[in-house]
């Protein structure tokens, strides 16, 4: 799979995880806003990292896979998203092994 930032970056990436936020207001549930856990895969570094979040740049996610015959298919956008809460890039004797988990928020 693959991640399209709003700047035309593409990074390989695992399955998005969205989450949902409640907050209890005066005995009710309430929904707050989302969570999303993006896991980019491959060597990054730090300072790429860093270009690439951004509050425009992560406003539209397209994500995209290969299909059977090479070609790339859309497979849904997530929208909205404008807080990076948290990135951490966990690095490998092999690169190919390195990867960035983010966590950005939307509505929080």
């Amino acid at each position: 799979m693959k991640v399209k930032f709003a700047n035309g970056v593409v990074k390989e990436c695992t399955a998005p995880t969205e989450q949902k936020i409640f907050k209890t207001v005066g005995g009710e549930t309430v929904g707050m806003g989302w969570v999303l856990i993006l896991k980019l895969t491959g060597n990054i570094t730090s300072t790429e990292l860093d270009s690439v979040l951004t509050a425009d740049n992560v406003s539209t996610l397209e994500f995209s896979a290969e299909t059977e015959s090479g070609e790339e298919k859309t497979l849904f956008s997530l929208d909205g998203y404008s807080k990076i809460t948290s990135s951490t890039i966990r690095h490998s004797e092999d690169t190919a092994a390195t990867y960035a988990e983010i966590q950005m928020s939307k509505g929080v």
